[in-house]
């Protein structure tokens, strides 16, 4: 599985698949980096990841500056599970929009009970 950064008309498309770590977010910065300022979205669908680390959650927060510093908007279309469990463990859950978790919660509300994380360990 590969993450791939793609132009949609003026729309970012940023597939993260597999897994999202330090090996592999190299490239994947450098194209984020090249979006032409002209984006007015960029948009990330998470939902085939199956591992991340704290790389990955950095290229989405540099996505997220990126779409800021260009007035465009930002939006997680769906992640995985054990995205969400990383993003809520980190709080980032709260400052990025995430639409929905598949097979999950979506709109950023949480899940009711307490979120186990020993599967990230």
């Amino acid at each position: 599985m590969s993450n791939t950064v793609e132009m949609n008309g003026a729309t970012a498309q940023i597939t993260l698949a597999g897994s999202v770590d330090i090996n592999t977010t190299g490239e994947l910065r450098n194209a984020i980096q090249a979006v032409p300022t002209s984006a007015t979205a960029f948009v990330i669908n998470a939902a085939d990841v199956s591992y991340i680390d704290s790389s990955g959650v950095a290229v989405m927060l540099l996505a997220k500056q990126v779409a800021e510093r260009s007035s465009a908007s930002f939006t997680i279309t769906a992640v995985s599970p054990m995205v969400m469990k990383v993003l809520e463990l980190a709080k980032l859950d709260q400052i990025l929009k995430i639409k929905s978790v598949v097979g999950g919660q979506s709109e950023n509300k949480p899940s009711s009970g307490s979120t186990d994380f020993s599967d990230l360990f």
